[in-house]
């Protein structure tokens, strides 16, 4: 899935559950779907998908200019999402990766239960089915 639109504000990476507001949240599961979940004014809220292996605390690789770094995120929803900062409370800043700069051309896929998520100089790969 490819994202052309510019999220001005950055994005966040990882469980919707830790950054949307309630009630955000709350219609996110209630219409939930894989893809792309819109404000009725048609902005990108989050792009989610379930995950592969349920809650627990996933590895993450992320690549950028040539260096290779290592991470994790945490699921406590079910649910992997790419989420617009606009729309994002923060408060739990280590519970996924953030990006603050703005974004624009990433691409979300999914790829035998892990998730590659390619942005500006950013590969970024979630190993959930190694878990």
């Amino acid at each position: 899935m490819k994202i052309t639109e510019m999220l001005l504000n950055g994005i966040f990476i990882g469980d919707p559950c830790y950054v949307l507001p309630d009630e955000l949240y709350q219609q996110l599961i209630k219409d939930y779907h894989d893809g792309e979940h819109r404000s009725e004014a048609g902005k990108l809220i989050a792009v989610t998908t379930s995950e592969f292996g349920g809650d627990g605390v996933y590895p993450v690789k992320i690549r950028h200019k040539g260096y290779c770094f290592y991470d994790k995120i945490m699921v406590d929803s079910g649910l992997i999402s790419i989420v617009n900062l606009e729309f994002a409370r923060i408060g739990i800043l280590n519970k996924g990766l953030f990006f603050f700069d703005p974004v624009s051309d990433l691409e979300f896929q999914r790829e035998k239960g892990d998730f590659k998520i390619s942005l500006s100089n950013y590969n970024i790969t979630i190993l959930t089915s190694k878990s």
